[in-house]
């Protein structure tokens, strides 16, 4: 049970980290492309 716990905080803490890096690469995407307009 406390496995059980602590495998799902890890696959939403991984998530959260992903949906982090996805929210800066789409940053970096738009200030690229103001950057070359």
């Amino acid at each position: 049970m406390i496995l059980l716990a602590i495998s799902t905080f890890y696959w939403r803490y991984i998530n959260f980290i992903g949906e982090i890096h996805n929210f800066i690469g789409e940053m970096e995407i738009i200030a690229l492309f103001f950057q070359f307009s």
